[in-house]
């Protein structure tokens, strides 16, 4: 039923809310944390019409293409989806990356939107100032990360940094925090591969 979907979205962002998911003592997230509540309040239709709060679509709305296993694929032809054969995470200490992005603070990924030519290395890195243990999945869809693509350690250290080869064809790849309730509040991203 569509009522119990909202009631429970609305325990969801008051335990959120409980939670203090701010990033400084005075409140203030700084606008590194959102939540999307339009997209979690549509009845889930994709599991024939079931009312129950399991299965179905992941209510993610965004214009990003599906790289999680649906009808597109990572350059938005539909014909192949990416594999771990598209990923190679390498040690950091031996390869220069052509692209970096912080890890936090708070709930995102900076920048958001990156770019790497194909077979080019991208470079996460833990920077001062983090307060909460966060790590890199492949996947953007917050129920059901991708970790046979890539996937970090998850820690809240300074100066940890982790390494991606991107091998797979151009287009437009999903990564996220897996951290419960991270990605969900925004915690998620995109890396665009170009030829």
């Amino acid at each position: 039923m569509k009522t119990r979907r909202l009631v429970a979205t609305i325990g969801c962002m008051l335990t959120l809310t409980a939670l203090g998911c701010s990033d400084d003592a005075d409140g203030d997230t700084g606008g590194g944390m959102s939540m999307d509540t339009g997209s979690l309040m549509e009845p889930d239709t994709s599991s024939g019409g079931d009312d129950t709060m399991e299965g179905g679509g992941s209510g993610d709305t965004s214009e990003t293409p599906d790289t999680n296993g649906g009808s597109g694929d990572a350059t938005g032809g539909g014909s192949q989806q990416p594999t771990a054969d598209d990923f190679e995470v390498v040690e950091c200490g031996n390869v220069e990356a052509s692209t970096e992005v912080n890890v936090g603070p708070g709930l995102l990924y900076e920048p958001e939107e990156a770019s790497v030519p194909q077979g080019e290395v991208v470079k996460w890195t833990w920077p001062d100032g983090v307060n909460s243990a966060h790590n890199v999945v492949g996947g953007g869809d917050c129920n059901s990360p991708n970790s046979e693509w890539f996937e970090s350690e998850t820690t809240a250290e300074s100066g940890t940094t982790f390494c991606v080869r991107f091998v797979g064809e151009p287009g437009t790849y999903e990564y996220q925090c897996s951290v419960p309730s991270h990605c969900i509040s925004g915690m998620k991203a995109t890396i665009d591969v170009t030829q």
